[in-house]
């Protein structure tokens, strides 16, 4: 069974099903998500609603399969409002290739975001369509020391080990030779992630793919240890193709990106925070538009908040920074959070936080000079299309603006650029 649920959604085992925002649940997948829950799982809190226990999933986004089979599919949340499933899949996978750097459009990633099916499957079916293109360039091999008792000399005779070799065995010999095999730690890591997408698979279109693509394998056993031939994974000039499949081989075989929570129950966990991915993808979209001179850096961490002596207290370490000749020039922090620009009065304050402008306020005073710019950086919905009016942080100027995800377009005021706002050289 399947079931799709957005961010902050709530899962029940009592009353109907509420769209994206409420799904009932079996009552034994119920006790295993409230089990995870009292577990102190960070994507997971047990709350009560109208007098039932209910299990709230938090800010991350991805899927969650139960060992009863059922499959849990969190979809971002941009709105308020009910919204499109397949729209939020399109996004999620976006985001996720252009942070691991495959491009969306370039890949076929864009065909995939229409496609009505559980994100789980049609991240499947990319990922094989990576491995596939991969493996039509071939496989790498490498020469392999091999030690063997054959009935004829081949490579060099193992002289210490023919002479305790038992009597009665003269027609045998212990040999040592290089042997021209695929069997490297590159490969066997590629099988085991194409057995575990198997496993994973559901769709009729993405078993037949893995097996085929298995075929291509056949000679390479899996990885026996994977968390040590990931560690002996070559980056050298020959193995620059390979380049492409890590990201996915780590992340399938060990849920290896600074952004992915792993569940410890026995099933299928792939949860990405919300609040991680947009930060790095925004970052990444970011990076790529900035003119030569400025260049842009993630999670600097070049000053404190307050010192005692000759220590430093409380690390300040902002989303991104722009910097020119190593030096900030300009900060901003992205927030997943949705703002509403009509609630313009002192009592909702658009929805802003507080200990956002005191970070943005310390931010500003230690990292840029007097008069220099901050951001603020929200995803756009139907509530948040236009940045608000500036304001002025003692002396900082502090902009709140919306970042389209749809366009990959940060909304700065009267159509200015980015560099617009870095401070001038000192």
């Amino acid at each position: 069974m399947a079931i799709t649920i957005r961010e902050y959604g709530v899962l029940t085992a009592t009353g109907e099903p509420c769209g994206l925002d409420a799904q009932r649940l079996a009552d034994a997948d119920f006790a295993l998500l409230k089990q995870e829950a009292l577990a102190g799982r960070p994507y997971l809190s047990l709350i009560s609603r109208a007098g039932n226990e209910c299990v709230r999933v938090g800010s991350h986004v991805g899927v969650i399969t139960l060992p009863t089979g059922t499959q849990i599919e969190v979809l971002p949340k941009m709105t308020d409002r009910e919204q499109d499933a397949d729209r939020a899949r399109g996004l999620l996978l976006k985001m996720l290739t252009t942070v691991m750097d495959i491009p969306f459009r370039e890949s076929g990633m864009a065909s995939l975001n229409t496609a009505r099916r559980p994100w789980l499957q049609s991240l499947i079916e990319f990922v094989l369509g990576q491995f596939a293109s991969f493996l039509r360039g071939g496989l790498r091999s490498h020469y392999q020391q091999t030690r063997a008792n054959l009935t004829s000399v081949k490579g060099k005779l193992d002289v210490a080990a023919q002479i305790q070799q038992r009597p009665g065995n003269e027609t045998r010999f212990q040999v040592c030779y290089d042997e021209y095999t695929p069997d490297r730690p590159e490969n066997r890591l590629l099988k085991s992630a194409l057995l575990k997408l198997l496993r994973w698979s559901e769709t009729p279109d993405n078993n037949r793919k893995a097996r085929e693509l298995l075929y291509y394998l056949d000679a390479v056993p899996s990885s026996s240890n994977t968390k040590h031939d990931l560690q002996a994974w070559r980056e050298g000039r020959e193995m620059q193709r390979y380049r492409v499949i890590k990201p996915w081989v780590a992340l399938i075989l060990e849920n290896r990106l600074p952004f992915v929570s792993q569940g410890e129950h026995q099933g299928l966990s792939l949860l990405f925070p919300m609040e991680r991915l947009y930060e790095a993808y925004l970052g990444k979209v970011l990076k790529g538009g900035l003119p030569a001179g400025l260049h842009l850096r993630e999670q600097i961490s070049r000053h404190y908040l307050a010192s005692q002596g000759d220590r430093g207290w409380f690390r300040l370490c902002p989303d991104l920074a722009i910097l020119r000749d190593n030096t900030p020039v300009c900060i901003l922090d992205a927030k997943w959070k949705t703002l509403d620009g009509s609630l313009d009065n002192g009592r909702d304050k658009y929805g802003l936080s507080q200990a956002d402008f005191y970070q943005l306020f310390a931010y500003g005073h230690r990292y840029l000079p007097p008069g220099g710019n901050l951001f603020l950086v929200y995803p756009k919905t139907e509530r948040f299309q236009a940045p608000l009016p500036v304001f002025d942080l003692d002396g900082y100027w502090l902009h709140v603006v919306p970042f389209c995800l749809e366009k990959d377009v940060l909304m700065l005021p009267e159509d200015s650029m980015l560099e617009d706002f870095v401070a001038a050289p000192v």
